[in-house]
């Protein structure tokens, strides 16, 4: 589990989330595949709020946080203002094994070994521009400050024991010898880069067919689905993934844990709220995210959705004119319905009766069916939430591609 710094925390009462398309080397893909920067931000900002709404804090390892292509951009100034929060109150946790953020930095500058994703998408020769460093000093001095969770990453696998211990779908079948033996190292593989080098060197020959061509492809997709999934597990965090699943891969529930599917008017919500609305909207939803992460169903995690974006699209001036009609129509059978069980009716209201026909005779007594009637329809029109209703409704058959796994609590 988690533990950040000496401070003593209820894993029932605060729950983190880790991101797949965090991980650096996605972050490095996925910079190179979009056109600019601006589009690249935009997408991770999205992905973070929306990750933010489905559990209440951010868990990121040192490595996810100092080799970014964002978070050397969106420094912890910069972030908080885009969350509509204030610097101190940054909902992110880094995992590191070294003793402080600026130890892990210097590690890895040291290393002549790592692959920077930052040098891999830079545009510059000299890929430590003084825009990184600085952006590095700011995180640093937001670790140090305790304007962010700092915390030991003390939860990893043996070196010697196989990264990945899911067997894959029973939909995904491996036939051909190239498959097969691909499957066969990724299932041993206690690294990531394992499993990648054997799928370029599988996947290079000129004699490959189209049928082991697509087997390599689904090792190495569900391996990497997998190991993302297993990076959250270990460090005791929930998991998401915005990514577009193959369809070997459909969300599942264990006894352990529920992949549900996110809808896909909340991720859109989420990347064009404004900086104070989402702030307001996170805040808002804690009651229904916290009855989410203790008992996660599609139910309480439409509840999160609806608490997010009730006010997403503001009504029309029609719609909002129907919505007050039917309250008055409302209003006024409640009324008739009151003046109905008066026992005046041959003074008061003989013009209800006679419009109505309820009687015909004003000796005869007023019938009781139709004050009930106009009492309870009333009441409804009146007081019943069509608004509210009309946007938990909108949220139905709206799942897109992300998934979100909430490890259940005991």
């Amino acid at each position: 589990m988690v533990r950040a710094g000496t401070e003593a925390e209820d894993p029932q009462q605060l729950r983190h989330i880790m991101v797949a398309e965090l991980d650096t080397v996605a972050q490095g893909c996925r910079r190179l595949q979009l056109d600019t920067a601006a589009a690249f931000e935009a997408e991770m900002l999205t992905q973070i709020r929306t990750s933010l709404m489905l559990s209440d804090r951010l868990l990121l390892t040192d490595v996810m946080l100092l080799d970014s292509p964002f978070f050397t951009t969106y420094t912890p100034e910069k972030l908080a203002h885009s969350l509509g929060l204030v610097e101190h109150q940054l909902p992110i946790t880094v995992l590191s094994r070294h003793s402080t953020l600026a130890e892990a930095l210097q590690v890895r500058i040291e290393d002549s070994t790592f692959l920077w994703q930052l040098q891999r998408t830079s545009v510059e020769a000299d890929w430590q521009t003084s825009s990184i460093r600085a952006a590095w000093d700011a995180w640093i001095h937001a670790a140090d400050a305790g304007r962010i969770r700092f915390a030991q990453q003390t939860a990893q696998p043996a070196p010697d024991e196989p990264f990945v211990h899911a067997e894959p779908p029973v939909g995904l079948q491996f036939t051909t010898e190239v498959g097969q033996n691909l499957l066969a190292e990724a299932q041993q593989a206690t690294k990531r880069s394992t499993v990648f080098d054997g799928h370029q060197e599988a996947t290079s020959s000129p004699t490959l067919t189209a049928e082991e061509q697509q087997e390599c492809d689904n090792v190495r997709d569900w391996w990497n689905y997998e190991y993302l999934r297993r990076i959250a597990q270990i460090h005791g965090a929930n998991w998401a993934a915005f990514g577009e699943r193959p369809d070997f891969m459909e969300p599942v529930t264990t006894r352990d844990s529920a992949q549900l599917p996110v809808s896909a008017r909340l991720i859109t919500h989420m990347g064009t709220q404004t900086a104070s609305r989402f702030g307001l909207a996170y805040h808002r939803s804690a009651e229904q995210r916290a009855k989410f992460l203790e008992r996660p169903s599609r139910r309480r995690l439409k509840n999160v959705s609806y608490a997010a974006t009730a006010d997403a699209t503001p009504d029309t001036p029609l719609v909002t004119g129907l919505w007050a009609l039917l309250k008055v129509v409302g209003f006024v059978l409640v009324i008739i319905a009151t003046l109905l069980s008066f026992e005046v009716q041959d003074n008061l209201v003989p013009w209800i009766q006679d419009s109505l026909n309820l009687g015909g005779d004003p000796a005869v007594d007023i019938h009781w069916g139709w004050m009930a009637l106009f009492g309870v329809v009333g009441t409804i029109l009146s007081a019943y939430p069509f608004q509210e209703h009309r946007e938990w409704w909108k949220l139905r058959d709206t799942d897109g591609d992300a998934l979100v796994e909430i490890w259940k609590t005991a």
